[in-house]
């Protein structure tokens, strides 16, 4: 048994060019072999059940972001995809929710055999180490079983002295960390990179650019890991589990 991390599930300030086809992305044990190109190795990656709860570290700040707004933008970002329907119809929904519990001063970090945290929280040092590009945003860890694709724990990094600051209003020559936040939380779900551009998952956003609300791509992929018919029940809190 082992811990599988997906490492380098990154989002870069940097605006780069990219396919515009459209096709959403989920994240497999296998790396994508390029941030625009959906990976076909590896086992799919989800959550079992039906709901995961999400905690904000209060221990930890970024420059010129006031304390309470990260718990903010996280509690928007979650009804963002929480308002996913995947028939417009009917108004089923993905089976699945991310909720935001109380504040939590953790770690990124898993804990074989014990109860973990999905921890949101800045990290004012940034590398050097391969897992934070000195160029990213912010950094999602998934831990998962090897060979169930099982999520066992979720932490978010957001770097706190990124090349290009952070903003809550995405101004010009800034980072909007609503933006930020939203796609981070699409990788908790076991989503990956797109080739669509305009697509919350898609890879990189230019200074100033802002997108907070999943697109049709996005739901379409969060419906796919999620879909309406699955049957399964809501514990938001992270469980002592083997790895599998």
């Amino acid at each position: 048994m082992r811990v599988t991390l997906a490492a380098l599930a990154l989002f870069s300030a940097a605006l780069l060019a990219a396919p515009a086809a459209s096709a959403w992305c989920r994240t497999r044990t296998v790396e994508q072999p390029s941030p625009t190109v959906c990976g076909a190795e590896g086992v799919l990656i989800a959550w079992q059940g039906a709901c995961v709860s999400v905690h904000v570290n209060p221990a930890e700040t970024a420059p010129g972001i006031p304390r309470d707004l990260l718990r903010v933008v996280v509690e928007e970002g979650a009804r963002a995809w929480n308002g996913v329907r995947c028939d417009r119809l009917t108004g089923a929904a993905p089976t699945f929710q991310l909720q935001v519990g109380d504040d939590l001063t953790s770690r990124v970090e898993y804990l074989a055999g014990r109860p973990n945290v999905n921890v949101i929280t800045w990290r004012p040092t940034w590398g050097p180490d391969a897992d934070h590009d000195p160029y990213a945003a912010a950094v999602t860890t998934v831990f998962y079983g090897a060979r169930s694709g099982t999520i066992l724990d979720a932490d978010i990094e957001l770097n706190a002295h990124a090349m290009t600051p952070f903003s809550a209003d995405g101004a010009p020559g800034t980072t909007d960390l609503r933006t930020v936040v939203v796609h981070e939380l699409g990788h908790v779900l076991g989503l990956a990179h797109p080739s669509e551009r305009g697509a919350v998952m898609y890879y990189a956003a230019g200074m100033g650019e802002r997108r907070r609300v999943p697109t049709a791509d996005d739901a379409a992929g969060f419906c796919a890991i999620y879909p309406p018919w699955r049957a399964t029940r809501c514990d938001p809190e992270l469980r002592a589990e083997a790895l599998q």
